[in-house]
């Protein structure tokens, strides 16, 4: 019902809204049949219509189908019988079609359920949708209404082979109602998911036209070429295209046959209509079912485009936290020592290029060993994590800082003067001394940190040089008494 908001508000504006498009396809489908062959049905687009009015107005659909067929059944029965009689056919002939509409509902609810999904979604579903819904509910009901015609008194004159023949076309036109009609409703309903058809190029209308008056007023074999049209509309507008299509097609096609042109005429009516629903049969068939193939690959192509653009945002976030890996200290988080080292490469590269200072410190937490027989080894963790906390909030972002292993540390600090280099390490060594750590137990731990610093020189070739000096400084601080800076001159 929400499709029909915008055209009617209320429920009951919506039931009056279905009762007139069935009375509309209704003397549509009469006038068709007048202008084809007098009293042979043809095309009963009424059929698709009451489908339409039952799925789109639920309860009140059944009264539209019931209003709409009495007031298209009752003018033409009272003009062959007596007003009573006639009124009570009509009634009965339209509970008929009520009927007829409802068990093609039933057929596409069915339908709906068995495919876990709106119906006349997928290629596999238009068998299912051609036989249980536009075929079964016309074999089930139109025997009743020829049986009811001939109580009246209507139709009975014809012999049992014209009765036979009259009953197949009534319905096949049924079922070309159901047919035609049915894809035009699963189109609208799925109208988001379609190509817009204002976007149809005016070439293929003016081609459709030409090839459609050249078939039935020139010569009419030329009406295959407009299946490669049709194939080309299923392919770039897909199920709401093919189906208007179909319909301008079948309407054409009604038309030339009755006036005897085109490829259809046969040697009697009957046999020229039975050709035309073979046709109208067959191509709808095949165009409905590109079309839907081809909704079906699009969104197995969508699919598939999601599900990559998926796992390569997965395979990326999983390489970066592999990089993430490869380059971090899991403990600390620092930078572990192969990535501090490529690193400090590159800035030393770069001080030695453009000639700039830089040193480099090691630092060395004091009776790391202590801390770990007399706490325990969680202890030691909190107290290499703490002291990187430490450095890493004292330090600027252009400083590297990397764990070398153990309860050692580097530092590189670029464009750095050696007087600005011991400031920095005394802030370091400072930061570490404030450190508390709160065991469980209630103890405190207390730590502190021995430095080495070495500066550039002219004749340091390599980084190892430099890191060697700053090592062998560490050394000396540690002898020195711990907690304490030392450099590589000597200067403490």
């Amino acid at each position: 019902m929400r499709l029909l908001r915008p055209l009617a508000g209320t429920p009951n504006r919506l039931a009056l809204t279905l009762a007139a498009f069935y009375v509309l396809c209704g003397y549509g489908s009469v006038l068709l049949t007048r202008v084809a062959a007098g009293s042979l049905p043809l095309l009963e687009f009424a059929a698709g219509a009451g489908l339409a009015c039952l799925l789109l107005g639920g309860r009140r659909g059944y009264a539209s189908v019931w209003l709409g067929s009495l007031v298209v059944q009752l003018p033409q029965l009272a003009m062959m019988l007596d007003w009573p009689l006639a009124l009570l056919l009509a009634a009965a002939l339209s509970l008929l079609n009520v009927a007829e509409a409802h068990l093609a509902r039933l057929g596409w609810r069915s339908g709906e359920t068995r495919f876990h999904h709106p119906l006349l979604r997928e290629p596999r579903e238009l068998f299912y949708f051609w036989l249980y819904v536009a075929m079964l509910p016309p074999l089930l009901t139109q025997p009743l209404q020829v049986l009811l015609l001939n109580l009246a008194g209507i139709g009975s004159e014809r012999s049992f082979m014209e009765t036979g023949w009259y009953l197949l076309m009534l319905v096949l036109g049924h079922a070309s109602g159901l047919f035609l009609l049915g894809p035009c409703y699963a189109g609208w309903r799925d109208r988001g998911r379609w190509p817009r058809l204002v976007s149809l190029p005016w070439w293929w209308i003016f081609a459709f036209v030409a090839v459609l008056a050249s078939a039935f007023l020139v010569y009419r074999h030329t009406l295959m070429l407009v299946l490669p049209l049709l194939l080309v509309l299923a392919i770039q507008h897909g199920l709401p295209g093919t189906s208007l299509a179909m319909l301008l097609l079948a309407l054409t096609s009604v038309v030339g046959t009755a006036h005897g042109h085109g490829f259809f005429v046969g040697a009697t009516p009957t046999l020229s209509y039975l050709n035309l629903q073979v046709f109208l049969f067959s191509a709808g068939f095949m165009l409905h079912y590109l079309a839907l193939a081809q909704a079906l690959l699009l969104r197995h192509r969508m699919r598939l485009e999601a599900e990559v653009i998926a796992r390569t945002e997965a395979l990326a976030a999983s390489n970066a936290k592999l990089a993430e890996l490869a380059t971090i200290d899991e403990l600390t988080g620092a930078r572990n020592r192969r990535e501090w080292l490529r690193r400090a490469t590159e800035q030393l590269l770069q001080a030695q290029r453009y000639p700039a200072p830089l040193s480099v410190l090691v630092l060395d937490l004091d009776h790391f060993k202590h801390i770990n027989d007399q706490h325990g080894h969680h202890a030691g963790d909190l107290a290499l994590r703490a002291a990187c906390d430490a450095c890493t909030a004292t330090l600027r972002a252009s400083d590297s800082f990397g764990r070398w292993g153990g309860e050692e540390f580097v530092v590189l600090l670029p464009a750095t003067s050696e007087d600005e280099s011991r400031r920095v390490a005394e802030k370091l060594r400072e930061a570490i001394a404030a450190i508390r750590i709160a065991l469980d137990n209630g103890q405190i731990v207390r730590i502190t940190v021995s430095i080495g610093m070495a500066s550039l020189r002219d004749d340091d070739h390599s980084l190892e040089l430099l890191i060697r000096r700053a090592d062998d400084a560490l050394y000396r601080a540690k002898r020195g008494g711990r907690d304490c800076v030392v450099c590589d001159n000597g200067d403490g």
